[in-house]
């Protein structure tokens, strides 16, 4: 049996070349052999400052990659049980073949991560292998084995607690118990690396971001700091569990102040300035201590455009809709509140210098982004040209620049 080598990494990419060729049979990566994605492991850390995971997770780390037939065959013997779920639920059975093989199970299955357990039995912790599916192309599949034997199945971003939970037995309670116990180790702190390996736990992380976006909620900015250079991180760290930095958390909770002390030290927030204008998350105050600290208006954010461009487009959206309320309708209050709500953004970007000849990744101006978009006989007959002209000429820039005048 090949030994698994622990680092500190507790989220590794897994060279297991039986996966990864069945892998190759998936949708278009049939058409391009050359394709070789490791898997992504994740070993789910316990709640403790043990440096190392339990011996049952590296019993069947190891066993996972030398028996990685045996756990495909596995997994074939699992999908002839869960395809014809999935079949039932849709009305449709064409789409899988009987008696799966290793040789069909990419075409289905798609293993994306491969997730081990603390829950364990008999020296092997639960396996829980994700991926793309081909009977829920919307929401992906979950499925848990142990020792080889299917445990549950579900859709991405739900769980088989239940199903392992069942399967445990009495052993359950003693994993439940230790959850409970241990669900506040932790908290209101920030953590560092565990010596061994000078890499944190994935839940010290957790731990620490809580901890310090509580701060930033709660307008704490004194003890923010305190506790942020307490955590020796790097400025632009960012927290994996949801891949955010913490100017990115600052902005989503409009703390001008710790924005201004983190963008003061060097923290990059080009990518913020989506989460204070996008919809109901624009905010003024925020908007401007981002331009005050060096970020562009016209930087790209959503659907590759620029805030202006994507105002423009809210604002022709609202205006067209009108087309679609009879008088006395309820929704025609609603759509003229949003117009005006669009025209006081538009005009509030071009005071800050927002560029309305250049509003997507390809350089489209204001009429070019219209077009575009939008039917251009509906474009007349709403007079959308004439409303964004209006509205962007009485729009003056604080800055220099006077493109209004050309």
């Amino acid at each position: 049996m090949e030994k698994f080598e622990f680092n500190g990494d507790w989220e590794i990419k897994l060279n297991i070349q039986k996966f990864i060729q069945s892998n190759s049979n998936w949708g278009e990566n049939q058409k391009d052999q050359t394709i070789q994605e490791f898997i992504s492991l994740k070993i789910v850390d316990k709640k403790t400052l043990n440096p190392d995971p339990i011996e049952e997770q590296l019993n069947s780390i190891e066993y996972l990659i030398d028996n990685q037939d045996e756990v495909l065959k596995s997994l074939c013997k699992a999908f002839d049980k869960i395809n014809k779920k999935y079949g039932e639920y849709c009305g449709e059975h064409d789409w899988y073949p009987e008696n799966i093989t290793i040789n069909e199970l990419g075409s289905i299955f798609y293993v994306s991560e491969i997730s081990i357990f603390l829950e364990h039995k008999e020296g092997k912790s639960y396996m829980q292998f994700s991926g793309e599916y081909k009977g829920d192309y919307e929401h992906g599949l979950i499925v848990v084995l142990h020792n080889n034997k299917l445990i549950g199945f579900n859709q991405m971003g739900e769980d088989v607690y239940s199903e392992i939970f069942s399967d445990l037995g009495e052993e359950r309670d003693k994993f439940r118990n230790f959850n409970i116990k241990h669900q506040d180790f932790g908290k209101n702190q920030v953590h560092q690396p565990i010596p061994k390996y000078g890499k944190h736990k994935p839940w010290q992380l957790d731990a620490t971001e809580e901890h310090l976006e509580n701060l930033i909620r709660a307008k704490k900015d004194k003890e923010f700091i305190r506790e942020f250079a307490k955590s020796n991180l790097d400025i632009n760290f960012r927290f994996p569990f949801v891949d955010r930095s913490l100017v990115e958390i600052a902005v989503s909770h409009n703390n001008i102040n710790v924005i201004n002390y983190l963008m003061e030290n060097g923290a990059l927030a080009s990518n913020s300035l989506i989460k204070c204008t996008y919809r109901d998350s624009f905010n003024r105050d925020t908007i401007n201590c981002l331009i005050n600290n060096g970020i562009s208006i016209d930087t790209i954010t959503y659907q590759d455009m620029t805030p202006l461009g994507l105002e423009v487009k809210n604002l022709i959206w609202y205006i067209g809709s009108l087309a679609n309320y009879k008088d006395g309708d309820s929704r025609i209050d609603s759509a003229y509140k949003e117009i005006e709500k669009s025209k006081e953004r538009i005009q509030f970007y071009v005071e800050l210098g927002a560029n309305p000849k250049q509003i997507d990744i390809d350089g489209n101006d204001y009429k070019s982004i219209l077009l575009k978009h939008y039917n251009q006989e509906q474009l007349k007959k709403h007079k959308a040209y004439l409303e964004l002209k209006k509205i962007i000429s009485q729009s003056k820039p604080r800055s220099k620049w006077k493109f209004w005048k050309n």
